[in-house]
């Protein structure tokens, strides 16, 4: 378990370097930062 929390991790880190549109960490970021808004009831 532990090691395929940390492949994940590493994995994320790894694309957050690269910028890349459309991988699993920017899509991670899009949903938390609406689930974030749609929490404190902002509007977008």
């Amino acid at each position: 378990m532990i090691n395929k929390v940390k492949t994940i991790k590493n994995e994320l880190i790894s694309q957050m370097n690269m910028k890349v549109k459309g991988n699993i960490y920017h899509w991670t970021q899009i949903n938390f930062a609406f689930n974030s808004n749609k929490i404190e009831g902002s509007r977008l």
